[in-house]
Parts: structure tokens; C-alpha cells; sequence
């Protein structure tokens, strides 16, 4: 660090002799301003903001005691080193109540000039360690009242009132910032938000402003405090340019992006609370999507999941004729498909990656891979984004599409056949027998055959996709369990409950509470 020296002396040579003569460099100072007279003396100390001032205490117009006084009052921790002679002794003692740091006696000497400098210097470094200190101290206490405050259901409590203006912290303009990263991987995103809090730790310094910061799951949390500003809308106009170029740092540095979601700005604490839960509303609709970058809270209008009846058939649909495409035709139904998900969920990463998992889950089951289930959600987990589901599904539906030809090649044309007569018919009371007799084989012969040519036996397909179809089924609340099983082919519910159970791990209703509470009905 640099200390900043101011000289006042009403005699120039003596001024000039101190700048020139003395080795500040050698002591990490710095002389930034020079006058031969208190009311000159005044402008540099406000302009200039000096850790060290050295002053002769006897001058006209305005002395070096009123010159103190005043310097004393503007920058509490400044050093004063005063100019004295062994005739003015009562001077110096009032320069001493007045808290000056230390007297040099005339004439001066270079060396006894330094060693008081040295000296000044030694304090200013205790002073500075001693607020450092304070400084941690009263933000820690101020962290811990703003995370009550968040989290405070009572915004009247007097306490917390009470003590944020003891703080410092009431009646200020305040926002919150959440802060995602569109990344997978837990140390780019550690090194971005460093990047973050150590840019807008630097942009709140120039406003005068205080920042705090939190990491809340996986949001970066930063509560910005500022000074008055013209207008709202001209700190947001600002506070947009600053994210954005941020923004483009981020991008530039790390190759990825941010996204910011803004709280409303107010001045009562005691909203605290709902802007929190307000920005968290907002950054689960807008982050997955992948489509905005800052967004403000306040202004947001949202997309409301679409909760269509349809959309399971429709998907079921999907799941039936992706078998039959392949190369341009499966990325075209796949972005529709990608659209509608987050048409229906609105965007929610959670509710959308539930849904993704259930339709490629079903395909792994339709073509026995299910020993791969947990290497596909843990792919799921890691998408950031519209753009990345689109990508993997992408990839994961050509290779369905591509096992699907192959399959539809290697099956014995019997079989083939059998598999779409169940396909059609498997709300009915079908039975190996009735199938055979329909294929005009023999039914040991088919039940051989599907044994060979599938690794199941017939009874093991029916029940598979009976169970699949009542899942789909379950996601709608209007439709009771017990028709439910009535509609995929089974009178009696206790069974279909004994079958479901053995395939699902759960019953049912619980299948249905499990979706349900996955927010995916």
C-alpha cells in the first residue's frame, strides 16, 4: 500500500525541502499535496483524502491547531505530524489534546523527519489490521441478520428491527441477485462464482455500497446494498449493463454463461422474505430453459405450465413412432417433443428432467435395457438446459430408433405379429392359446418362439406393456385406480395391485402419490 502525504508549511523552501529531500519512495509514501497555507491546506484534504499530514503549527489566517481540528473531524484515522518550535511549547501541547500524532522540532532534521513518518506509518497499519477486524466482525453480525430477516415469518418482530439500525442496515435501498451457472461441472462453477462475487464485490465499492453473498443449493445469493440513485429505473437500466458485461466476461473465460434473476428494489427489510422467494420462483421457471439471461423479478410475467389431458397420449404416441423414424425425421419429432415438455412443466428443471426420464426409462424397458437405467439418469441429472435435453434426447432416440430397425429385422416375422396383436388388444382377456389360434400356430411352438426371439415368454409381454399403458393412465387424477385396471385388461384389482406392485415396487396409488408430488401430473 501506498500512503498518501499532505505538506503545509507557510514558508515555500521549507515545503520544498521536505518533498524533495526526504526519501518517501524508500517508505511506500507518496506526496500528493503541497501548500504554504490552512485554507489550501483544507481543499487538499477533502480532494485528496491524505493518511499522513505533516504541518507547521504556527501560520497566518487559519493555524496548524485549527488546520487539525478540522482534518481530525473529516478523516478520523489521519496521522498528523506537526512543526514546532521549542517557543511554542503551549502550542504543542494543545496540538497533542487535539490528537496529533507526533511533534518535530525546528530546525528539522531529515532523519528525525523519517523516523516520525515510520512511526505514523506503524500506526496506520495497527489501525487498519484493528478495523479489518471490526469490519469482519460487524458483517458477520450483519450476514446473520439479513439470513433471519430471509427466513423471518414474523417482518414485524422488534428485535430484528432494532438491531438493523444499530447495524447500519435499515432504511437503505437493497436488491437481491441469484446467481446460476449453465454448467455440470462443480469447479468451473466454483470459479465462476468467484469471478462473480469478486466483480460485483469491486462495482458495489465504486457506489459506496455494501455487498453480502450466500451459496444456496445451487444458486450463488448476493444481497446488494446501495446508496440513493436517481430512479428504479435507472438502476435497473445500470444494473442490467453491468450483468450483462459480467456476463460476457464469464462466457469469454469460461465458455459459459449466467443466469441472473434481480429482486424488486425497496427500502424495508421487511420485504426481505418475499424477495427471496420471489427470485427463487423465478430463477426455477427461467434458468432450464436456457432462452433469458437477467431477468428482473418484479416484471417477470412467467409461462404457467399447460396442463393438457393429452399430453401423456401424446407422448405415448411419440414413444410408438419413433420406432418407425429415423436421422432428420427423430430430430424433428424430438425438438416438438422437447417444446411440449416445457410447454407442460414451465420450464421447471426438476419437473422437466422427471418427464425426460420417464419417456426414455420406457424405451430401455420396451427393449430390455434396463440394466442401463442408472447410467441414463445420471446423464439426465447433468442437463443444463433446453438445448442439452434436445442434444441427448437427440442422440439417445437414434440409438432406440436404430435398435428398433435392427429389431425389426432380426424378429421372426411370427412374432412380429404377435407383438403388434398384443399392442392392439391388450385391454382384452387374451391368452397364449387365443394368440395361437389366431397366428394358426401351434401354442408350445409360440411360446418357444417368443422365448427365443425376445428373452420373455408371452405372458411376461402382455403384462409389461399392460402396466406401462396403466402408468400412463395414473398420471391423471380423474381417472380412479380401479378403472385403471379395468382399462389395460384386468377385472380383478386385487391382482392387477399384486402385478403392478411386482413390476413398479409400489402400488398404484402410491405410483400415482410418487408422480403427483414429482409435480409431473
Amino acid at each position: 500500500m501506498r500512503y498518501k502525504v499532505v505538506i503545509v508549511d507557510d514558508k515555500p523552501v521549507i515545503v520544498q525541502a521536505l518533498v524533495q529531500t526526504i526519501k518517501w519512495s524508500s517508505m511506500d509514501c507518496s506526496v500528493e499535496g503541497q501548500a504554504t497555507d490552512a485554507i489550501t491546506a483544507k481543499n487538499l484534504i477533502e480532494q485528496i483524502e491524505p493518511d499522513i499530514l505533516i504541518t507547521d503549527i504556527k501560520m497566518p489566517g487559519m493555524d496548524g491547531l485549527e488546520l487539525t481540528e478540522y482534518a481530525k473531524k473529516r478523516l478520523p484515522d489521519l496521522q498528523i505530524i506537526m512543526i514546532t518550535g521549542y517557543q511554542e511549547f503551549e502550542y504543542a501541547r494543545k496540538a497533542l489534546s487535539l490528537g496529533v500524532s507526533d511533534l518535530v522540532l525546528k530546525p528539522i532534521r531529515n532523519d528525525v523527519m523519517e523516523e516520525k513518518v515510520q512511526k505514523v506509518i506503524a500506526e496506520l497499519k495497527k489501525i487498519k489490521t484493528m478495523n479489518r477486524t471490526v469490519s469482519i466482525s460487524r458483517k458477520a453480525l450483519q450476514e446473520q441478520l439479513l439470513y433471519k430477516f430471509l427466513k423471518e415469518r414474523d417482518t414485524e418482530n422488534f428485535q430484528l428491527a432494532e438491531k438493523a439500525i444499530e447495524l447500519g442496515l435499515y432504511k437503505r435501498i437493497y436488491y437481491i441477485i441469484l446467481v446460476r451457472v449453465r454448467s455440470d461441472k462443480n469447479s468451473v462453477e466454483k470459479s465462476v462464482w468467484n469471478q462473480v462475487i469478486v466483480w460485483m464485490e469491486c462495482q458495489t465499492k465504486k457506489d459506496n455500497g455494501d455487498i453480502f453473498e450466500w451459496i444456496s443449493g445451487k444458486n450463488q445469493v448476493l444481497i446488494i446494498f446501495e446508496k440513493e440513485k436517481p430512479s428504479a429505473r435507472e438502476r435497473k437500466v445500470f444494473l442490467r449493463q453491468k450483468l450483462h458485461v459480467l456476463n460476457e466476461r464469464v462466457l469469454e473465460e469460461f465458455g459459459i454463461s449466467c443466469c441472473f434473476v434481480v429482486s424488486k428494489i425497496s427500502d424495508d427489510l421487511r420485504n426481505l422474505s418475499e424477495s427471496w422467494k420471489q427470485v427463487q420462483e423465478v430463477m426455477e421457471s427461467v434458468y432450464f430453459s436456457g432462452e433469458q439471461t437477467i431477468v428482473f423479478a418484479e416484471s417477470y410475467s412467467g409461462s404457467s405450465a399447460v396442463k393438457n389431458g393429452d399430453f401423456f397420449r401424446e407422448v405415448d404416441n411419440f414413444c410408438q413412432s419413433v420406432m418407425d423414424l429415423e436421422g432428420r425425421e427423430i430430430s424433428e419429432k424430438t425438438q416438438k417433443l422437447i417444446e411440449d415438455i416445457f410447454q407442460e412443466t414451465g420450464g421447471n428443471e426438476f419437473r422437466a428432467k422427471c418427464l425426460i426420464s420417464e419417456i426414455c426409462i420406457t424405451f430401455l424397458r420396451r427393449f430390455c435395457m434396463e440394466d442401463q437405467t442408472n447410467e441414463l439418469l445420471g446423464k439426465i441429472h447433468k442437463l443444463t438446459g433446453k438445448k442439452s435435453c434436445r442434444d441427448f434426447m437427440d442422440v439417445f432416440l437414434e440409438e432406440i430408433g436404430k435398435k428398433s430397425q435392427r429389431g425389426k429385422m432380426e424378429f421372426n416375422p411370427l412374432i412380429k405379429d404377435a407383438m403388434n396383436y398384443i399392442q392392439i388388444h391388450y385391454k382384452e382377456n387374451i391368452s397364449l392359446t387365443d394368440l395361437a389360434d389366431k397366428m394358426a400356430v401351434n401354442a408350445s411352438y409360440l411360446s418357444r418362439l417368443f422365448k427365443k426371439e425376445t428373452g420373455k415368454n408371452f405372458s411376461e409381454i402382455l403384462t409389461e406393456y399392460r402396466v406401462e399403458k396403466a402408468k400412463i393412465l395414473l398420471r391423471h387424477p380423474g381417472c380412479r385406480v380401479v378403472e385403471v385396471a379395468e382399462q389395460v385388461g384386468y377385472s380383478d384389482y386385487t391382482y392387477f395391485y399384486q402385478v403392478f406392485k411386482k413390476i413398479e415396487n409400489c402400488s398404484p396409488s402410491d405410483y400415482r402419490k410418487k408422480v403427483k408430488n414429482s409435480n409431473i401430473m
